[in-house]
This record gives C-alpha cells, structure tokens and sequence, in this order.
C-alpha cells in the first residue's frame, strides 16, 4: 500500500470545524434576537469566535481571543447577576437587540441565515468534505502505487485522454489518480467497492443504523440543494421518510451536528485503517 500523506484528514477536519461552526452561529443569533438574557452573555462570548471558526482565521486568533474572553466574563458575570433580570431584559431590548438584529440581516444579505439556512449550509459544508476525503486518498492512493492503479484501469482507460493529462501538467500519475477519484460516489455500495479496491477493506460502515444514517444525510444533502429541500418519492425510498411528497424538510442544528460527528467517526476509522501504526490526528471538528 502506498503511503497516504495526512493532508487529506487535516483538510477535512478544517472543513468539518467550520461546519459546526455554522451550525452553532445559528444557534447563538436565535439566542441573541429572542433576547434571552441568560444566554446572552455567553452569545456574545462565543460569536466571535464562530465567526473565525467560518472564515478560517481561528487558528491565528483564538489564543488571544479566549484570554480576552475569559476577562471580560470574569467581571462582566458579577455586573449582571446584581442587575434586576426584567431591568436587564428592558436594556437588552433598548440598547442591544436593534444592533442584533442588523447584523442578523448582515448574514441574510449574504444568503448564510434565513430562517433554518445555517444548518442546512453546515450539513451541506460536512458531507462535501466527507465526499473530498475520499476523493483526495483515492487520488493520492493510486498515483503512488502501481498495484492499486490496475485495480482502476477500466476507470483510467476510459478516462484518459490528452486534453485531461495536460490539465494536470502532464503528470500521469496524478491524472490517473484524478481519474480514479471520479469513480467516487456517496452510496454505501459504491464507498465498500472503492476501499476495497485501495485498501482490502470495507468495514467503514460498522452497522447498519450507521448505513442508514449516513444514506439519510446524503439523500438530505442532495434535496437541499436538487430539490430547495422538498421531499420527493426518491428521498422517501432512501430515508422512510413519513412526512408527504412536497413537504419542506427541516434541518435542525442537532440534526447538523449529529450528521457531521457520524461523517467524522467513519473518516477516523478510515485513518485506523490508512495509518495503522501511526498516532491518529485527534479529531476537535465539533469542538467538544
């Protein structure tokens, strides 16, 4: 077996952080414009902080960012538990919640909020990274090891071509693993084919709850973006889904979550297998 290099996990455990990290954006502004004043405080606390998460600068700030958090918590928490909570609530909503609800309408304009619009941007961030992980060890896979390429060689010889190998600079190699990368295709079948084919093993999906669950997200991502999330025959036949053909479906920021640590757990126990004598990358995706 060719080595794999770890930078498909690193690229895909980057991608699954911002994913939650939009996830849990949805649930700090539904905190913030209801004017929950027991949460507001940890909101604002945490905002920033997602905010980093999704534009992907965290690892630069964060340091500082926590340090600043933790003393402005330190003497802001004495203010408010003094302070009268309906007193409180009446400046929240004077003072505070106008300037929310702009910055609200900031992510609207943007088309990353509308109403249930995060989680559903989050799942669809989850499982495309689920989907290049899988592409970037089949490509990586097959340019580096000969044995593995002949597995592919119907896939390479109908795919190969001038135009494609001068895409890739001319490197055959990496063409070949490209090629072999477009047979990737998120059905449970398809994914057991493929590993087997790169590395003699096709237990990624350990029961079959967890093929269910993971067909659910799937057929979910792709109705959300094929579909504006309407529930067709086809997406009841994957799920046994029992609400009507026609019915808006509703991706919840625990559903988010969820879908997006059951995508990491079946990408950990590819690493198992890619890197047995290795140390695994410790996966903090969903920062818990």
């Amino acid at each position: 077996m060719g080595r794999v290099s770890k930078l498909p996990v690193k690229s895909f455990q980057h991608s699954m952080k911002r994913a939650a990290a939009l996830a849990r954006l949805d649930g700090y502004l539904e905190d913030l414009a209801s004017g929950r004043v027991d949460k507001l405080l940890g909101g604002f606390a945490e905002l920033p902080n997602e905010i980093m998460k999704i534009i992907g600068i965290d690892a630069i700030l964060m340091e500082e960012m926590n340090e600043m958090i933790k003393r402005v918590k330190v003497r802001a928490e004495p203010l408010i538990a003094n302070l009268d909570q309906e007193q409180l609530k009446k400046r929240v909503q004077d003072k505070i919640l106008p300037d929310v609800k702009r910055l609200t309408q900031v992510f609207e304009d943007l088309g990353l909020v509308a109403g249930r619009t995060l989680p559903e941007q989050s799942l669809i961030l989850g499982v495309s990274a689920f989907e290049i992980y899988l592409k970037d060890i089949t490509s990586e896979m097959v340019a580096k090891n000969p044995r593995i390429e002949k597995r592919f060689s119907k896939e390479i010889k109908s795919g190969f071509n001038l135009s494609r190998l001068e895409a890739y600079r001319d490197d055959a190699r990496r063409t070949k693993g490209e090629i072999a990368a477009d047979a990737i295709k998120l059905e449970p079948n398809r994914i057991r084919l493929i590993l087997r084919r790169l590395f003699d093993w096709d237990g990624i999906f350990v029961s079959r709850d967890i093929e269910r669950k993971f067909v659910r997200i799937v057929a979910t991502r792709n109705l959300i973006i094929h579909r504006a999330g309407l529930v067709d025959s086809k997406y009841k036949r994957l799920t046994d889904y029992n609400g009507r053909v026609g019915h808006l479906i509703v991706v919840t920021r625990r559903y988010s979550l969820e879908s997006l640590s059951c995508l990491s757990d079946l990408v950990k126990l590819a690493e198992l297998r890619l890197h047995p004598k290795q140390r695994p990358v410790p996966f903090k995706a969903l920062g818990v």
